[in-house]
């Protein structure tokens, strides 16, 4: 059971929600994984629009308030970048292309569940 008020007991609380832009964020978040992942065609667009939207719908989900939902975006972006150009970095050096890059992916999202959590 989900123990944070609802819209109905709060109304600051649904306020931060419904006055968000949510679709933006997740522009916000392709653009930081377009920027480090070299992809290809629409199906791979695609996968990444999933990735992004997942991402942004469990940090939503979990946040308590504006101010937190934007702290975890920021962190996220922040550490997917990071993550990726060392990746990148891997890639670079081994060539191993498409291994490297599923390895990132999963290790990123697993990291942000964790930090979601938080």
């Amino acid at each position: 059971m989900d123990s944070r008020p609802t819209q109905v007991e709060s109304g600051a609380f649904g306020d931060w929600r419904a006055q968000l832009q949510r679709q933006r964020m997740v522009y916000k978040i392709m653009d930081t994984l377009k920027k480090n992942i070299p992809f290809y065609g629409y199906e791979r667009l695609q996968k990444l629009k999933k990735i992004a939207q997942r991402v942004e719908h469990e940090t939503f989900n979990s946040a308590t308030c504006q101010s937190e939902y934007s702290w975890k975006i920021c962190f996220m972006m922040l550490a997917m970048e990071t993550k990726l150009q060392n990746c990148m970095r891997s890639y670079l050096a081994s060539k191993v292309y498409q291994a490297c890059i599923q390895t990132c992916l999963c290790s990123l999202l697993s990291c942000f569940f964790s930090i979601i959590i938080l």
